[in-house]
Parts: C-alpha cells; structure tokens; sequence
C-alpha cells in the first residue's frame, strides 16, 4: 500500500469513466520445456537437457517439444492480449531431413521437468526422473497423460516451415492469441505449447533450444503484446456526514478536483472521544473483483495540528479499515491510498458498493470549535 501526490485524473467522466491506456510489451523466458520421447513405458525425458526436439527420427521415432511460459505473472490481470510471438533457436537438423513444418498446439494438461539431462546430442534421452514428462506421463513416474504422446487441441495454434539452423518464430496469429488470452485469464490452464514435427516421414526430427541452454540468446522467448486493462473512475452516489455540521457544498463537490469544496465544521460542542468530524461517502464499482483498488482524497483544514483519518469499508471483516493517518494540510492537498493486495476486500459482493469514512480531529482537544475541513474530490478507481 502507498500514499503519493499526483496531477488530476485525466479523463471523460460519465457516472462511470476510464482514463486512457497504451499498449504495452513483455518478452518471457520459458518457465520449462522437455521433450516427450516416443516410449511404450515412459522410460525417457530430458527434463534438465539444452535441447528439445520435435518431429521424427532416421529410425521412425517420435519426438515432441514442450514449451511454457508463466504469463499471468508479468502481464497485469484482466489485460487483452494483442500479438503473440514465439522464437526459438534450431541449433540441429538432419542433413537428409530438409524442410519440415513444425506445429504448436495449446497443451490441455500440466506437465513437469525432473532432472533428467541427456548425453551427447540428447536427442536419445535420459533415463525418467521423478516429475518428468514422458510419452505417457504429466510426472514421471504416476501421473499420466489423458491421451499417449501427450494431450493437446488437435488445431494447431501456428504452423511453419524450418530448414537451416537459425531462429524462427511462430506468429502472431489469432489461436497463438486466444490461447495467451487464457492464460492470463485462467493462469489454471497454462501449460504451454507442444511442438508437433512432420510425424509423417522419417528423419524430420529438429533440436531446439531450451531455458536450460548456457547461452542466453538462444533461449526460447516469447513476446507479448498486450493492452492493460482500464482503469474505471468509480464516483460517489452519496454521502452522509455522521458528526459536525455543513457549512456549504454538495455531492458534486466531490466529484472534480475543481475547490469547489464540500465543508464541514464542528458542532457547538463535541465533547465525546470520537472525531467532532466525520464524512461517510459511498459509491459503486461495476467490477467486484478489481486487480487493483485506488482511492483519492483531495481537501484541507481551516489551522494546523487537525488529524485526518481515511478508512475503507472491509466487507470481508464488516467494519472500516484504517489506511491513512497524517495531520490535515492548511492548503489543497490530495492523498492516494493503493492496494494491489486482495483489493476485493473493499468491494461489497453483490452490489459492488465501496465505502469510505473520513474522520478530523484536532490534536490538543477535540472539542475545539474552531475549525472546519474541506472535501474538494473523493473517488474510488479501479482496475479490473
């Protein structure tokens, strides 16, 4: 959670608003890959090796690569995706093979890498070890695919042509973009590519690098467009001051940072221990489970040594969290509280209702009469 100063939010209001959003890039490492290589009993994987294969041997067996990259750890919940693009080095081919395609297809169940590293070229494999994918296994040695040869959709995501050693790069294309899509949106459901050779014909087998390999450039990588989702101007409905008195001022006061100012005094006389002021404000989020949550104060006090308090209403705990404690500023001043942190905490499920309760008290005596406070602007803004 942070407190900052900022410039006002720019941006069309209408109950509801968003501010403007550009596109952004993320380029990924592969979290794991291996190759699944064709064995009646499982009994060989590379889980730890420099090199994956895809595509068919000089003695008719079969190979295919495993690919995965951890997408909804760098691009922000609730994005869309724009263009998918995946490189990868072929660092071997056959000189009898020549061209062959090489298919990517979302891969439908989890899968692991043990530490199993082949010898020599690696495309014979090693012995399984325990986690490895295998021709039969997610993990090596219990768990098992759904289907021999590994499970994935039947449509291929991307499809190209290799030949020489060299880099090439699958996509962008709309199924490499859905499949992404999902993975952010259901992060459950990411377990990658697998690469899919000319299974047709022998000697089409090619070697790709893995996340493993000693040089980092020709490392499988994955790059993503994407645009963040919108941030929405959340805007109260209501307020209700619980202690003090109204000077002047009304709820589109707080709508715009414009010190046309909603301003509140202290009763006559306010003995009680609680603070002479206090404003509730209310509102509505149209998302009930925001990625983020930011609310944003804008006011002043009449003299200094005035307390300000700022709580959000947890619907989880039912009562009001306190976020922000400092004296109030005697000049126009805006306080932004954060949470990235189960921000759905502070919006009711059902109704998407947010609240927040700010309180003033003076430091020496809270009976003192003889100040008010002014609320220039208070909303919420969230991400989805």
């Amino acid at each position: 959670m942070r407190h900052r100063l900022l410039l006002p939010i720019i941006g069309l209001v209408l109950g509801f608003a968003g501010t403007v959003v550009q596109a952004d890039t993320v380029v990924l490492g592969a979290a794991k890959d291996n190759t699944l290589y064709e064995h009646p009993m499982g009994l060989l994987s590379n889980g730890a090796g420099q090199h994956f294969f895809g595509g068919k041997t000089a003695v008719g067996a079969i190979r295919r690569g495993l690919v995965a990259f951890d997408v909804a750890a760098s691009i922000p919940a609730g994005s869309t995706i724009q263009s998918v693009m995946l490189t990868l080095n072929m660092s071997r081919t056959s000189p009898f093979g020549g061209p062959a395609s090489v298919d990517l297809h979302r891969v439908l169940e989890d899968w692991g890498e043990g530490t199993s590293d082949a010898p020599f070229q690696e495309g014979g494999g090693a012995p399984s070890t325990p986690g490895d994918a295998t021709w039969i296994h997610t993990f090596f040695p219990d768990t098992f695919w759904g289907t021999v040869g590994g499970k994935f959709d039947l449509a291929a995501s991307a499809s190209i042509t290799v030949n020489a050693i060299g880099f090439y790069t699958w996509g962008s294309t709309t199924e490499m973009v859905a499949d992404v899509q999902q993975w952010l949106d259901d992060p459950s459901t990411d377990f990658g590519w697998i690469l899919v050779g000319d299974e047709s014909r022998l000697t089409t087998a090619k070697r790709f690098d893995t996340h493993e390999n000693p040089t980092p450039a020709v490392r499988p990588v994955l790059r993503i467009d994407f645009t963040p989702p919108m941030d929405i101007v959340v805007l109260p409905n209501s307020f209700t001051i619980i202690r003090g008195l109204l000077i002047s001022g009304g709820l589109p006061d707080l709508f715009d940072s414009d010190d046309s100012r909603l301003v509140v005094r202290t009763a006559v006389f306010a003995p009680s221990i609680d603070p002479p002021v206090q404003i509730e404000v209310v509102g509505t989020s149209p998302t009930e489970s925001p990625s983020e949550l930011r609310f944003r104060f804008e006011g002043m006090a009449s003299r200094n040594l005035i307390e300000r308090r700022i709580s959000l209403y947890n619907y989880v705990t039912q009562s009001y969290e306190e976020l922000h404690v400092a004296f109030a500023a005697t000049s126009d001043e805006v306080v932004e509280i954060v949470v990235t942190t189960n921000a759905s905490r502070f919006v009711e499920p059902g109704t998407g209702q947010v609240k927040s309760l700010m309180t003033w008290k003076a430091a020496a005596f809270s009976f003192f009469t003889g100040w008010n406070v002014g609320t220039d602007q208070t909303i919420w803004t969230v991400t989805p």
